[in-house]
């Protein structure tokens, strides 16, 4: 589960709305300022909570960059050293001119005029509170002021996506592999795996243990990222030798929800047309393009004794 914040102008909130909407059965928790603020609680006291997140969705728009909550909110997330690796920002193409260095200055004399104007403001006021309510908000421009130029220099420097003002699917799967990529370069694991047929299964991150005499059976999840797609596996397999198959059938690979057979990419031949032989200590398959994110293993007519399958992302 990936904690992601959403900072947003909120004349940008329908394409925020469709991110939800696609996220509703993902592995993400959403955070957004207006749902997730307590009234009791300050904007800092927040912030100092959003820095703690995972990754941070910067929804960049010309709105976004003239937004002072917006900037407010980008001030505080990039004190924390690391908010470089966290940061994802999401360019809407309406907004694309700011990766034009031209164009910065547009932003940067946009909250200079707005401290002045604030300046002004403030020396015609006398209620004592507005002024001081004029006197933070122009603090905070000058903040801005000070450091948009820092910013948009980050944002032309770091990969952006840049997607359609209104959210795709295809936009959303480039935002969601993403956040995730880090996570498939780490090892598989096969918590989310079951059973079927008389097999017993003792997992142990991405080790399996199998055992059972079975007629026919296998191990199965319908639970991996689509995004694995194209991923190389490796199987390292251990104790196939004290272990019992019917004429040599090992075992056989299924992907999607078709179950496919897979032909693994270092076995030069199949018993039967399906089974990697039991000779084979390790074996290598590729995930298809297409792959939806079920992917299986199959044994039949076997005695497995403690048969020890670890997977591997290459």
């Amino acid at each position: 589960m990936k904690t992601v914040f959403i900072s947003y102008s909120k004349k940008d909130e329908p394409i925020v709305i469709q991110f939800e909407t696609f996220s509703w059965d993902k592995n993400i928790k959403l955070i957004r300022d207006n749902r997730d603020l307590s009234y009791a609680e300050s904007i800092k006291e927040f912030m100092k909570k959003i820095r703690t997140t995972d990754f941070c969705l910067m929804i960049i728009s010309d709105n976004y960059l003239k937004s002072e909550n917006c900037m407010f909110e980008v001030l505080e997330f990039i004190k924390d050293d690391n908010y470089k690796d966290r940061v994802l920002p999401i360019l809407l193409k309406s907004a694309k001119e700011i990766l034009h260095d031209a164009v910065h200055d547009k932003y940067t004399d946009y909250w200079n005029n707005e401290n002045n104007n604030l300046g002004e403001a403030l020396k015609k006021e006398e209620d004592p509170k507005i002024q001081e309510r004029i006197t933070r908000k122009r603090k905070k421009a000058r903040n801005i002021h000070e450091n948009i130029g820092d910013f948009l220099e980050f944002l032309v420097g770091i990969k952006m996506i840049v997607v359609d003002d209104d959210l795709t699917i295809d936009d959303y799967n480039k935002i969601y592999e993403a956040i995730f990529k880090d996570d498939w370069k780490d090892r598989p694991n096969f918590q989310k795996w079951s059973v079927w047929g008389d097999l017993t299964a003792s997992p142990n991150g991405n080790t399996v243990t199998l055992n059972g005499e079975l007629a026919v059976g296998g191990y199965v999840t319908d639970a991996l990222d689509i995004f694995l797609k194209d991923k190389k596996v490796t199987l390292k397999i251990q104790n196939a030798a004290v272990s019992a198959f019917s004429d040599d059938r090992m075992i056989k690979i299924t992907v999607n929800r078709n179950d496919r057979l897979v032909h693994p990419l270092n076995v030069d031949s199949l018993i039967s047309g399906e089974y990697v032989p039991s000779s084979y200590d390790q074996i290598e398959f590729a995930l298809p393009p297409d792959f939806d994110g079920k992917l299986g293993f199959v044994f039949y007519q076997a005695n497995l004794k403690d048969l020890m399958i670890t997977a591997t992302y290459n």
